[in-house]
């Protein structure tokens, strides 16, 4: 069993899938011709979340990946991918129909699966509005 994957180094986090892109309109309500990317509502999971970048067992990603934390999942059928946004350290607020006005503060730069389990590799980022 991978000792990653263990219940007690697991921690709660939020994820979005990456939908599709949106023709933004104007306060007009014309259509700008700027896109911008849609994403299901945020969904809770749990995995082992590394405390930061750099220890030996997040080297699976390789040296020229920029990454602050790392994310192991034994869920080999996850459905994270390098378009999905996290929510790491703060917690989105949901709103009733089961969208958020939360900013994400990390995003997915490397997904690398093995047969029993899958990691990510987590950038911080810095996003005003979502």
């Amino acid at each position: 069993i991978n000792m990653k994957c263990l219940r007690k180094n697991m921690r709660e986090f939020w994820y979005a899938l990456y939908g599709r892109d949106e023709e933004t309109k104007d306060a007009a309500g014309y259509y700008t011709g700027l896109y911008k990317p849609v994403y299901t509502p945020p969904r809770l999971m749990s995995a082992n979340i590394s405390a930061a970048r750099g220890t030996s067992n997040e080297q699976i990603f390789g040296v020229d990946i920029s990454y602050d934390k790392a994310i192991v999942t034994s869920d080999v059928d996850c459905p994270i991918s390098e378009t999905t946004i996290l929510w790491l350290d703060n917690a989105p607020i949901i709103n009733s129909d089961g969208s958020t006005d939360t900013p994400y503060d990390y995003i997915v730069t490397r997904v690398a699966r093995s047969i029993n389990s899958v990691s990510y590799a987590a950038k911080r980022v810095d996003v005003s509005n979502v």
